[in-house]
């Protein structure tokens, strides 16, 4: 994409959403706000500056999170066959991401309890010994799919057991699955019908483990949960089916994405896969650093109040605007030479990898535990990791939110 040749409606386009670099460089440069032209039509306002960013999140009085009814629900939201299939579970409420507050201020409340520093903490030991298992479990192979063999297992066990859902593992990633592909904007007909009947299995999933810890509370995240939903009468079942369905896609999917990406990059750059398995003391840094550079969850969202004015551009009332975290976090006024992986780059925790202000992720801490810990014992117990020859494809899943590796093959020295 040269210098003016830059065409904003590109960014729908599956190869920029694959490869979106240049097209992110271009738009800070030329059009850091830009009316976008969605081709059912509709249109939205993409920021991609970490400065103006950083200006919505603070513009409280002129844009709020709290969503129209069918968005990110898909292509289809109003097709009979998927409404009555959606139904037979519970309406999506705005919750977390797309809440305001004081509403939002009471639903934090509620997870804080379960992501508390106390429950994050009494993990650490249990995600250890389980990462460990799971390599001792390939390593004398010599070779493994990465993300079926350890990622997924990894991340959708730890999840699945804060949620009541161990045992269920494989549900679990259907439904985040399910989820992700609705949100993706990208699913056909068929497969929203499909997500509809999951997305609808998933909630009533939920629902009886809530009705299960009421009444048989345990020391877990979803007891924590529900003893703080009853000190909060106003918010109903509906919102925390709601509220784990989105820290299940965090848990899940966006790990997922990181993890195995960032695995990648360490197999394209040896001598900082050296430094790390010398120095596992940077590994804190490295995590910080791929949260920037993969940018796993690509966007987050809000919409204009009324009338106002962003970066010289007009956004009219009711305008949904996205803010493209993963294009901030190549801005190169705040992160030289954004395309290159560097640990020691300055202020790292300026990335916008969770997102900022009152809706950075809840479970950030467990989330960069996680990764410290995949990373510190694939490191410590693999050497030589490389890429299986002749095994990978690289084929990526594609949406407006985020993409991911569907496939890593790798190979290593056994111990």
């Amino acid at each position: 994409m040269k210098i003016g040749e830059f065409e904003p409606d590109d960014f729908l386009k599956p190869e920029t959403l694959l490869d979106p670099y240049d097209y992110y460089q271009q738009a800070i440069a030329h059009a850091p706000v830009q009316k976008i032209n969605v081709p059912d039509g509709s249109h939205f306002y993409l920021v991609t500056s970490h400065a103006l960013i950083h200006e919505v999140f603070s513009r409280e009085n002129d844009f709020c999170s709290s969503m129209k009814q069918g968005f990110l629900l898909g292509r289809y939201p109003d097709d009979p066959e998927i409404q009555a299939i959606l139904s037979k579970g519970w309406h999506k409420a705005n919750v977390l991401v797309s809440a305001d507050p004081p509403t939002h201020t009471a639903q934090r409340q509620l997870t804080s309890k379960g992501f508390s520093p106390r429950l994050v903490k009494a993990m650490e030991d249990h995600i250890r010994a389980k990462t460990v298992d799971l390599i001792q479990g390939f390593e004398a192979k010599g070779e493994c799919e990465f993300i079926s063999e350890f990622v997924l297992k990894l991340l959708v066990n730890v999840i699945a057991e804060q949620v009541g859902a161990a045992g269920y593992e494989s549900d679990v990633k259907k439904w985040t699955e399910a989820i992700a592909d609705r949100m993706g904007q990208c699913a056909s007909r068929e497969r929203e019908v499909e997500c509809a009947r999951t997305i609808v299995e998933a909630q009533h999933f939920i629902k009886k483990v809530i009705d299960d810890r009421r009444a048989r509370p345990r020391d877990d995240f979803m007891t924590a949960m529900v003893h703080a939903q009853s000190e909060n009468p106003d918010e109903s079942d509906e919102v925390l089916i709601e509220m784990v369905i989105q820290l299940l896609v965090g848990g899940h999917e966006t790990g997922t994405i990181t993890l195995s990406d960032g695995l990648l990059l360490l197999i394209n750059n040896p001598e900082l896969m050296n430094r790390l398995q010398d120095n596992p003391g940077d590994i804190p840094m490295f995590v910080e650093e791929i949260a920037r550079y993969i940018s796993a969850v690509g966007a987050t969202f809000r919409f204009a109040i009324h009338d106002t004015e962003l970066g010289g551009v007009v956004v009219p009332k009711h305008s949904m605007v996205m803010l493209r975290l993963a294009a901030a976090n190549r801005d190169p006024s705040v992160f030289p030479d954004p395309d290159r992986i560097d640990i020691d780059r300055p202020k790292l925790s300026n990335h916008l990898g969770f997102g900022r202000g009152i809706h950075i992720c809840p479970g950030r801490a467990l989330a960069t535990l996680e990764l410290k810990i995949a990373f510190e014992e694939l490191l410590r117990r693999l050497k030589n990791i490389r890429l299986n020859e002749g095994r990978n494809k690289f084929e990526r899943s594609v949406g407006w939110v985020s993409t991911g590796l569907k496939e890593l093959h790798i190979s290593f020295d056994s111990p």
